[in-house]
């Protein structure tokens, strides 16, 4: 089996690791640079910036198994964090007992982590598929694509840009139009920075918790938009693709 899979986060890698265990063909293209999605890390003059999630949960045994393992690896570590709230007095803390990681030394440990020996072409933006005869053929505008085709297609990026790649295919229905809300992040150093984070925040968390698939086509949707806009519900979305798919 053949697999492309567009999108290099936590929930392509994850899936991508999962098909190679049973014995796929797997290759995964990325429209950046670097590997990460929510957990990305920017290099800059001055330092490096988490561009996405700042820490994550598990609450999931199987991603908890995950997690320990990162933290064994040194690729993440548990957070002491006191949370605080905004009152009128102003800020007051407000302990939980939630236990919170972070990658080591950035977010995006984590993703490279899970791409350990992965086929990944970064630097590689995905226009449009194609349904042939014997498969899906990419496009890129960076004219990196071979000939290649591929049994199955995953797109794992936000919704938004999953629906519009998928346009043309049955399941482009089912995801939804629009799921996130944007925002701007700023990180403080000797001088500021900020960036806008164009897919930040999932805005509708009654979306049902399943990865999205089409098994007479061959394609498939996944991400944390699918399972609750987390870290934890994208590395759940790539394992629960592959699980069904080799059910």
């Amino acid at each position: 089996m053949k697999i492309a899979i567009i999108g290099a986060g936590i929930a392509g890698l994850t899936a991508a690791r999962e098909f190679i265990k049973r014995g796929a063909n797997v290759t995964v293209f990325e429209k950046a640079r670097g590997l990460g999605g929510r957990v990305s890390t920017k290099r800059l003059p001055w330092g490096t910036l988490d561009i996405g999630a700042q820490y994550f949960t598990a609450r999931n045994k199987r991603f908890q198994r995950q997690v320990a393992q990162w933290v064994k690896q040194n690729n993440a570590k548990q957070w002491s964090f006191t949370p605080y709230k905004v009152t009128a007095s102003g800020l007051c803390a407000k302990p939980d007992n939630i236990q919170r990681y972070v990658g080591v030394p950035g977010m995006n440990s984590i993703a490279h982590a899970l791409a350990g020996d992965i086929d990944v072409c970064t630097n590689t933006r995905i226009d449009s598929i194609t349904r042939c005869t014997n498969g899906w053929q990419l496009s890129s505008a960076e004219s990196k694509i071979t000939n290649d085709r591929y049994d199955w297609v995953v797109a794992s990026m936000p919704a938004e840009q999953s629906r519009a790649l998928l346009a043309d295919t049955a399941i482009a229905q089912h995801i939804p139009e629009t799921v996130h809300e944007p925002c701007w992040a700023l990180a403080l150093a000797t001088r500021g920075n900020r960036h806008y984070w164009r897919f930040a925040r999932v805005n509708n968390n009654s979306l049902e918790s399943s990865v999205i698939i089409d098994h007479s086509t061959g394609v498939a949707a996944i991400g944390d938009w699918s399972m609750g806009g987390k870290v934890e519900g994208a590395y759940l979305s790539g394992v629960d693709l592959v699980r069904r798919l080799f059910a």
